[in-house]
């Protein structure tokens, strides 16, 4: 008798415990988060797309403004409000470049028409040099249910630097990119229609001391045929690639010559 009464007051001593929902999401107001676990969620944490403070008791602290470095790659972000910046940002009265994907940039990167030099922790030097030749931006948005013949990309150059320079049309092989899973995908082009899906005005080629019209700086231009990408460019930030082969001493096929990749961003609606 004594052994069932207390089985009897432990179920009713258990019964009177507050129990947890066990759902996954915010709970009491807001201000905690369960996880998958059932745990509550603590430091740093990314909840549909915005980045969270969390207390070491797992309390809601507010959305996370700040620094955040991945340990095995090195790469260093900043978040504003919870979101990840991207692009140029002065944060602490220095200058730093974001790339779109994630990171700071470091080192010397070219961005549009000119090469930006940053220290190791990503701050802007002051010191820009000049490149061979750069691709622009797409300004403005195309319209996934009614694009265009041809996406134009326009790449420029300069026609008093006396290397040789070689454009290759790197989109031959379906070398468009969207953004999509927090990287940069593969575009793959449909079979058919049968021809590349691209091709470059004028030669494939520029040799840039030669004379051109167009003064100090000339223009071409990467057209991507979007019938070879039928029912692939959807709504989303996409970007182009140019390769471009560099020969410093000006002549192709010099031992020393090397590649760079140049980018185009635009975006579909």
């Amino acid at each position: 008798m004594k052994k069932a009464l207390c089985i009897i007051l432990a179920l009713s001593v258990f019964q009177a415990m507050p129990q947890r929902a066990g759902a996954v999401g915010w709970q009491e107001e807001g201000t905690r988060y369960e996880m998958s676990d059932g745990s509550y969620a603590k430091g740093l944490v990314t909840i549909d797309g915005i980045k969270y403070l969390f207390d070491n008791e797992g309390v809601l602290t507010g959305a996370y403004t700040g620094w955040t470095k991945n340990n095995t790659t090195g790469a260093r972000n900043y978040y504003r409000d919870g979101k990840r910046q991207a692009g140029w940002r002065i944060i602490g009265g220095k200058r730093y470049y974001f790339y779109y994907e994630g990171s700071a940039a470091v080192g010397d990167v070219q961005i549009e028409d000119k090469i930006y030099s940053f220290d190791e922790k990503g701050v802007f030097t002051g010191v820009t040099a000049e490149p061979i030749v750069y691709a622009k931006n797409i300004s403005g948005s195309f319209y996934a249910d009614e694009l265009p013949e041809y996406i134009s990309v326009p790449y420029f150059y300069n026609t008093n630097d006396t290397r040789y320079f070689q454009v290759h049309n790197a989109v031959h092989d379906g070398d468009i990119e969207k953004y999509a899973n927090g990287k940069w995908e593969l575009v793959e082009p449909n079979p058919d229609p049968p021809n590349s899906g691209i091709c470059l005005e004028g030669y494939g080629y520029i040799i840039s001391d030669s004379d051109d019209p167009a003064g100090e700086e000339a223009e071409d231009c990467l057209k991507i045929q979007t019938e070879r990408y039928t029912g692939k460019l959807t709504a989303g930030k996409y970007r182009a690639a140019l390769t471009v082969s560099y020969y410093p001493d000006g002549q192709s096929g010099d031992d020393e010559s090397y590649e760079g990749t140049i980018y185009s961003y635009f975006t579909i609606e």
